[in-house]
C-alpha cells in the first residue's frame, strides 16, 4: 500500500491537475510556495478562496495579485 505522498506524487506524474484554494491568510501565503516545490505550475491550479467580513481588503488585494503575476 503507498503511502498518501507517494499516491499524491503518482497523480502528478501521471499529469493530474492540482486545485489549491488559496486564502490570504498566513496559511495560505506558506502553503502556495510548497506546492510550487512539488507541483510543476502546468498542472497547479490556485483559486482564490473569499473569506467575507474575514479577511483585510489589503491581503486580499495582495493576494490576487500575486496570483495573477504567477504563471499558474
Amino acid at each position: 500500500m503507498q503511502t498518501f505522498a507517494a499516491e499524491i506524487g503518482a497523480l502528478i506524474d501521471r499529469g493530474a491537475l492540482y486545485v489549491a484554494h488559496h486564502s490570504a491568510d498566513q496559511d495560505g501565503q506558506a502553503m502556495l510556495p510548497y506546492l510550487r516545490t512539488m507541483v510543476p505550475a502546468s498542472q497547479l491550479l490556485a483559486i482564490p478562496a473569499p473569506l467575507p467580513g474575514v479577511e483585510r481588503k489589503a491581503c486580499v488585494r495582495t493576494n490576487q495579485a500575486g496570483l495573477r503575476s504567477k504563471s499558474l
